[in-house]
């Protein structure tokens, strides 16, 4: 059951950075004038919408895989976590 863990809280990580990745690249190419709207816009809000999520399932993962004595601080990870998807989700929408 460990492994399934550490291979779904890797894989979320991985599609956490490569999301942020993402975004940094669309903000720079949309500073830069070469992307423009609606594609930058929509590329963005995507992108935002990927890292949060994934980094709430990163964070559910390492919630698991934590030893009971340092629960409460994954515990804690986790719930911001969920409070920043939960935030992040409908702000970039409007």
């Amino acid at each position: 059951m460990t492994q399934l863990i550490a291979r779904f809280g890797f894989w979320f990580a991985i599609i956490a950075f490569a999301a942020s990745m993402g975004y940094s690249l669309v903000q720079i190419l949309q500073v830069a004038g070469i992307l423009g709207w609606p594609l930058a816009d929509i590329l963005i809000y995507a992108f935002s919408f990927a890292i949060a999520w994934s980094f709430m399932l990163a964070m559910l993962a390492l919630h698991f895989s934590t030893p009971p004595e340092r629960k409460i601080w994954s515990g804690a990870g986790l719930l911001f976590s969920g409070i920043y998807a939960a935030y992040v989700t409908p702000l970039y929408a409007l």
